[in-house]
């Protein structure tokens, strides 16, 4: 009994044994020696005197309501079908049917984009391509006015038809410019003789103006934009837009001057300068400024030489008079 009772105390003893190593091989205790020690990477942090490259960001053009009265600024959509459509199609078709199926009116639409012969428009969120072509141009006061004049924010009033096939391109018969006042002058030319914070817009047929850049100018840079015609036809964008800053202007680059000229002078303060080239006339005309910078310089030197010879006959007068007395 005695002996049977040694072996169970001797088996229980190597079953603790055998289960406290069990333990320590599954749950080893780490000495200081083996600890791996972790890999940290550094946050990168940016130094305050580096500034991060950006590039330029397509602008959000705020719109241009300067003067525009209350009742002009409420936006509308209407698109109605033309009377005798119906009719026209039992009928066999139609000649005015030709210039559109459905008459479309919009008031207050802002302008996206400008090129040759389009506008873009945005209203209620809707994108449409306005075809020039065979559009009146308007000022807000109803005079006309040329597409060199109109830029992105400008709120205009569109009348015209859908076309058959696009639902988002408008065949204009007029559009009215609401952001194109009557004070406004709209300039084109050659920027030269950049100072601080004003340079001289060498223009093709009205001679030199200084421009005046104030915190409220403006400054956008346009771009063209190719797209690639597609069955069913697509958004595509009439130009793009980016706001620049001064430091962006360069001594010989075209650009369109919209601001309010003071009278008796040629200072202009710019409420907006447009450069680069969204495909508008302006931009792909070549300007004959240095036939014109000679015909100034020969003006002025006559205007010289003639104020030369008011100045001597007033002397030679001066002589007769001291000489008959």
């Amino acid at each position: 009994m005695r002996k049977n009772l040694i072996s169970i105390i001797l088996a229980l003893s190597l079953l603790m044994v055998n289960g406290v190593v069990f333990a320590q091989e599954n749950n080893p205790t780490p000495t200081p020696t083996s600890t791996p020690t972790p890999t940290v990477t550094p946050t990168p942090t940016l130094s305050p005197s580096i500034t991060p490259l950006v590039s330029p960001m397509p602008a959000t053009i705020i719109p241009h309501i300067k003067n525009i009265g209350d009742n002009d600024l409420k936006q509308s959509l209407s698109i109605n079908e033309i009377k005798g459509r119906f009719i026209c199609k039992l009928v066999g078709g139609c000649d005015n049917l030709e210039k559109g199926e459905v008459e479309i009116l919009i008031k207050a639409a802002q302008v996206t984009g400008v090129s040759g012969s389009y506008l873009g428009i945005k209203i209620f969120g809707i994108e449409y391509r306005v075809d020039l072509s065979k559009a009146k141009l308007l000022k807000y006061q109803w005079t006309e006015t040329a597409l060199d004049n109109f830029a992105p924010g400008d709120l205009v009033n569109v009348y015209g038809f859908l076309d058959a096939n696009d639902p988002n391109l408008i065949h204009a018969q007029t559009v009215r410019n609401l952001s194109l006042q009557k004070h406004m002058t709209v300039l084109g030319g050659v920027i030269a003789d950049l100072g601080n914070y004003s340079f001289s817009l060498v223009t093709e047929d009205n001679g030199s103006f200084e421009v005046l850049v104030t915190n409220d100018t403006k400054i956008i840079k346009t771009e063209g934009v190719a797209c690639i015609q597609i069955y069913p036809p697509i958004n595509c964008p009439v130009s793009s837009s980016t706001i620049v800053t001064f430091s962006d202007l360069k001594n010989g680059e075209k650009a369109i001057v919209r601001g309010e000229l003071e009278k008796g002078t040629n200072q202009i303060t710019a409420e907006q300068i447009i450069i680069g080239n969204d495909g508008r006339p302006f931009f792909n005309k070549e300007l004959k400024i240095r036939n014109q910078q000679q015909n100034n310089g020969l003006k002025e030197e006559i205007k010289n030489q003639i104020r030369s010879l008011q100045e001597r006959i007033k002397e030679l007068r001066d002589q007769m008079k001291m000489m008959l007395f």
